[in-house]
């Protein structure tokens, strides 16, 4: 996929009607991201002005990109209503559970099973090459463990919701 602004806010729009039935105000801002560890963000700037990033390191296929677009989208929804709670709080996961279900999707809390682009390896085994070997291990054991901890996470959310 050639992920560029353009496409990301012709994707806004699209699923904008298809699932939030034109009820987001379109960012500010669409920016193709060089992040690898988030596949997508919503970033606030100065008046409120919202900005929709999407990562260029990880390798999305079509149902990836929708899932990580209506991820973000919820978060655009979030500020614009100004609904209670963290970023990934209960309103959040509610919301999110209630898409999976009503629209067949498989939107997730984290973009952890979303491989990354030849680009996002290159990078990654850049940024290998300049750390020292003790500080690898933590960094593996730290993925390892999110990793678990975000399908404890998922479990008790399809399971309370």
């Amino acid at each position: 996929m050639n992920l560029s602004a353009e496409l990301i806010e012709k994707s806004f729009e699209e699923l904008n009607q298809k699932y939030f039935g034109n009820q987001l105000k379109k960012p500010d801002f669409f920016k193709v991201s060089h992040s690898l560890r988030s596949a997508g963000s919503v970033q606030t700037g100065k008046n409120q002005q919202l900005t929709l990033c999407i990562s260029d390191m990880f390798s999305f296929n079509d149902e990836s990109f929708i899932a990580i677009m209506v991820h973000e989208m919820i978060h655009v929804l979030q500020i614009q209503t100004h609904a209670p709670g963290s970023t990934h709080g209960r309103w959040y996961k509610k919301t999110m559970c209630d898409m999976n279900r009503k629209y067949h999707l498989n939107l997730r809390l984290s973009a952890m099973d979303i491989p990354k682009s030849p680009k996002g390896i290159k990078k990654r085994k850049r940024q290998r090459a300049s750390t020292p070997a003790a500080i690898l291990c933590i960094d593996d054991f730290m993925s390892f463990f999110l990793r678990i901890r975000y399908r404890i996470r998922e479990t008790m959310t399809r399971l309370l919701y």
